[in-house]
């Protein structure tokens, strides 16, 4: 499982930054979770993901804490 935090006090939506999920098998995406201030996202680490890059309109950096939590 992996537990996402994202940090930035202050991000508009037009700075992208999104969290990308992707089909396993036709590798589509299939979800597209935008970058909100204090948003705590949890998944399944074993579906295909990626960050998309905030845009040049950003003025900041775009922070993310993740957490790992794999079973024994």
């Amino acid at each position: 499982m992996v537990v996402l935090y994202y940090p930035n006090t202050r991000w508009q939506k037009e700075w992208g930054g999104e969290t990308m999920f992707y089909d396993s098998k036709s590798n589509e995406l299939i979800y597209a979770s935008e970058y909100k201030s204090n948003r705590i996202l949890l998944f399944d680490g074993t579906i295909p993901h990626c960050v998309r890059p905030p845009t040049y309109k950003s003025d900041q950096f775009r922070f993310t804490i993740a957490t790992f939590f794999i079973p024994k």
